[in-house]
């Protein structure tokens, strides 16, 4: 393994052991419709209950980022930082200078690492990011490396506020696990 590789697989999986870090530091307290205490949410429990709770019924792209935006700005804080982080650790793997002369060999290398990325996201930071990446947050920049890299390769399509959302993606986005490779 050349040095430059060891130095890049270092980098990589310290930012996805930051991830993790991140994921376990986020919490939100939310009060049941202003009746009795306030229930305290922690890590991935957070994408569950504000995935939930998030309402976006139309195929209208202006609705469906205001929709988003309303429930993200709730948890700005914690998920800013959280799509900040995931976006730059699959930015760096995709600007990784990868050297051959093979161009589907350098996308299969880069696509085994966006993979280690993938298995690390639960069933609701992935339904999150899906809807981040069509907001304005994440659709110039995050959506086009999810769709290189397959990353809803194994979302729950049922769990989608509105299962035709998924037409709003590249078809190579969002796959189902026995068509993908890897």
């Amino acid at each position: 393994m050349t040095l430059k590789l060891q130095r890049f697989e270092n980098t990589f999986f310290n930012l996805v052991s930051i991830h993790h870090k991140i994921v376990d530091s986020i919490d939100f307290e939310r009060g049941f419709m202003g009746a009795g205490p306030e229930k305290e949410l922690k890590g991935r429990d957070v994408f569950k209950e504000s995935h939930e709770s998030m309402s976006i019924i139309t195929m209208d792209l202006k609705e469906i980022n205001e929709s988003y935006m309303k429930s993200y700005e709730q948890l700005l804080t914690d998920f800013g930082h959280y799509f900040r982080n995931l976006y730059r650790i699959v930015k760096m793997v995709d600007e990784e200078d990868i050297v051959s002369n093979d161009s589907s060999e350098i996308h299969k290398i880069k696509y085994k690492y966006t993979s280690i990325i993938r298995a690390q996201l639960s069933d609701y930071e992935l339904l999150w990011l899906f809807y981040n990446c069509l907001s304005s947050n994440g659709n110039k920049k995050f959506k086009p490396l999810v769709e290189k890299y397959t990353l809803f390769k194994n979302i729950p399509i049922n769990k989608l506020h509105m299962e035709e959302h998924k037409n709003l993606y590249v078809n190579q986005a969002i796959t189902k696990p026995k068509e993908a490779s890897i």
